[in-house]
Protein backbone atom coordinates (compact mmCIF):
# COMPACT_ATOMS: atom_id res chain seq x y z
CA UNK A 1 0.00 0.00 0.00
CA UNK A 2 1.41 3.19 -0.87
CA UNK A 3 0.92 6.19 1.56
CA UNK A 4 0.44 9.18 0.03
CA UNK A 5 -1.85 11.94 1.41
CA UNK A 6 -4.98 10.00 0.34
CA UNK A 7 -4.44 7.22 2.12
CA UNK A 8 -3.03 9.75 5.54
CA UNK A 9 -6.52 11.75 4.57
CA UNK A 10 -8.44 8.76 5.04
CA UNK A 11 -6.31 7.41 8.67
CA UNK A 12 -7.23 10.75 10.03
CA UNK A 13 -10.75 11.06 8.59
CA UNK A 14 -11.53 6.91 10.08
CA UNK A 15 -9.73 8.08 13.43
CA UNK A 16 -11.48 11.74 14.07
CA UNK A 17 -15.00 9.82 13.01
CA UNK A 18 -13.83 6.95 15.39
CA UNK A 19 -13.24 9.23 18.46
CA UNK A 20 -16.57 11.41 17.63
CA UNK A 21 -18.72 7.87 17.17
CA UNK A 22 -17.04 6.76 20.78
CA UNK A 23 -17.22 9.94 22.60
CA UNK A 24 -18.98 9.57 25.86
CA UNK A 25 -18.56 5.52 26.12
CA UNK A 26 -16.38 4.64 28.55
CA UNK A 27 -14.15 1.75 26.83
CA UNK A 28 -13.65 -0.16 30.44
CA UNK A 29 -17.60 -0.97 29.78
CA UNK A 30 -17.04 -1.97 26.15
CA UNK A 31 -13.95 -4.37 27.69
CA UNK A 32 -16.43 -6.01 30.07
CA UNK A 33 -19.04 -6.72 27.10
CA UNK A 34 -16.54 -8.10 25.09
CA UNK A 35 -15.11 -10.42 27.88
CA UNK A 36 -18.66 -12.01 28.56
CA UNK A 37 -19.43 -12.15 25.13
CA UNK A 38 -19.57 -15.52 23.14
CA UNK A 39 -15.84 -15.71 21.27
CA UNK A 40 -16.87 -18.54 18.97
CA UNK A 41 -20.06 -17.01 17.85
CA UNK A 42 -18.18 -13.36 16.99
CA UNK A 43 -15.43 -14.73 14.94
CA UNK A 44 -18.08 -16.21 12.95
CA UNK A 45 -20.09 -12.89 12.64
CA UNK A 46 -16.60 -10.86 11.72
CA UNK A 47 -15.90 -13.77 9.15
CA UNK A 48 -19.58 -13.78 7.20
CA UNK A 49 -19.78 -10.24 7.50
CA UNK A 50 -16.56 -9.83 5.63
CA UNK A 51 -16.94 -12.38 3.13
CA UNK A 52 -19.89 -10.92 2.05
CA UNK A 53 -17.11 -8.09 0.10
CA UNK A 54 -15.36 -10.59 -1.99
CA UNK A 55 -19.05 -12.32 -2.71
CA UNK A 56 -20.61 -9.58 -4.22
CA UNK A 57 -17.62 -8.22 -6.00
CA UNK A 58 -17.67 -11.86 -7.64
CA UNK A 59 -21.23 -11.69 -8.61
CA UNK A 60 -20.73 -7.91 -9.94
CA UNK A 61 -17.86 -9.34 -11.82
CA UNK A 62 -20.27 -12.23 -13.29
CA UNK A 63 -23.03 -9.77 -14.25
CA UNK A 64 -20.83 -7.33 -16.19
CA UNK A 65 -18.19 -9.41 -18.03
CA UNK A 66 -20.44 -9.79 -21.13
CA UNK A 67 -20.07 -6.12 -21.03
CA UNK A 68 -17.18 -4.82 -19.38
CA UNK A 69 -15.02 -7.77 -20.55
CA UNK A 70 -12.22 -9.52 -18.24
CA UNK A 71 -11.36 -7.21 -15.23
CA UNK A 72 -8.99 -8.16 -12.44
CA UNK A 73 -10.78 -8.70 -9.17
CA UNK A 74 -8.94 -5.76 -7.46
CA UNK A 75 -10.95 -3.22 -8.89
CA UNK A 76 -14.54 -5.01 -8.04
CA UNK A 77 -13.53 -5.40 -4.71
CA UNK A 78 -12.57 -1.49 -3.91
CA UNK A 79 -15.28 -0.34 -5.83
CA UNK A 80 -18.01 -2.72 -4.14
CA UNK A 81 -16.39 -1.69 -0.56
CA UNK A 82 -16.98 2.07 -1.34
CA UNK A 83 -20.34 1.22 -2.52
CA UNK A 84 -20.88 -1.08 0.97
CA UNK A 85 -19.75 1.85 2.83
CA UNK A 86 -21.56 4.23 1.38
CA UNK A 87 -24.96 2.77 1.78
CA UNK A 88 -24.05 2.47 5.52
CA UNK A 89 -23.32 6.05 5.24
CA UNK A 90 -25.98 7.56 3.07
CA UNK A 91 -29.43 7.25 2.58
CA UNK A 92 -31.07 5.89 -0.53
CA UNK A 93 -28.91 3.38 -1.82
CA UNK A 94 -25.87 6.10 -2.54
CA UNK A 95 -23.37 3.40 -2.94
CA UNK A 96 -24.81 1.79 -5.95
CA UNK A 97 -24.03 5.06 -7.75
CA UNK A 98 -20.67 5.11 -6.06
CA UNK A 99 -19.68 1.56 -6.61
CA UNK A 100 -20.51 2.55 -10.25
CA UNK A 101 -18.44 5.62 -10.01
CA UNK A 102 -15.60 4.47 -8.28
CA UNK A 103 -15.21 1.25 -10.88
CA UNK A 104 -15.33 3.57 -14.37
CA UNK A 105 -12.27 5.87 -11.91
CA UNK A 106 -10.18 3.22 -12.05
CA UNK A 107 -11.39 0.86 -15.29
CA UNK A 108 -12.03 3.53 -17.83
CA UNK A 109 -13.15 1.19 -20.67
CA UNK A 110 -16.04 0.73 -18.31
CA UNK A 111 -19.42 3.21 -18.85
CA UNK A 112 -20.53 4.63 -15.78
CA UNK A 113 -24.13 3.21 -17.48
CA UNK A 114 -23.14 0.33 -17.96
Amino acid sequence: MKLDWKSILGFALSAVLLWWTLRGVSLTDVWAVLQHSNWPLFALCIAVGTSIFPLRARRWRTILEPVAGTIPFGPWWRSTAIGMMMNNVFPFRAGEFARAFALTREVPRVRIST
